[in-house]
């Protein structure tokens, strides 16, 4: 495989990756908020006990965040110049075209 296929399989693959989290993230904060006035049934109550991972959950990207900021801050680019098709690269040459120069 070319440098050029693997990297975009990087991007892919880290674009796929920064939407779980963010989905994870999305939805375990919805969760929390559509339930939180929920009728609690006791000390086993299953509602509670989502609640409580998602709470967990939530905590443990938190604390994480600090240090990875730049990684996800780079991922969240690469998604954004795949997406949008910006093509990040120098200017074509005719090295990069592969072109014969004659004198």
């Amino acid at each position: 495989m070319n440098d050029r296929k693997m990297t975009m399989l990087m991007r892919v693959a880290a674009g796929i990756m920064g939407f779980l989290i963010l989905g994870i993230m999305l939805f375990s904060t919805i969760y929390i908020a559509v339930e939180s006035n929920h009728e609690c049934e006791g000390e086993e109550c299953p509602i509670c006990f989502i609640i409580e991972q998602c709470e967990n959950t939530l905590q443990q990207f938190r604390t994480g965040m600090t240090f990875r900021m730049p990684v996800i801050l780079a991922v969240v680019a690469a998604i954004l110049t795949f997406v949008c098709g910006i093509r990040v690269s120098a200017k074509e040459t005719p090295v990069s075209q592969k072109v014969r120069m004659n004198n």
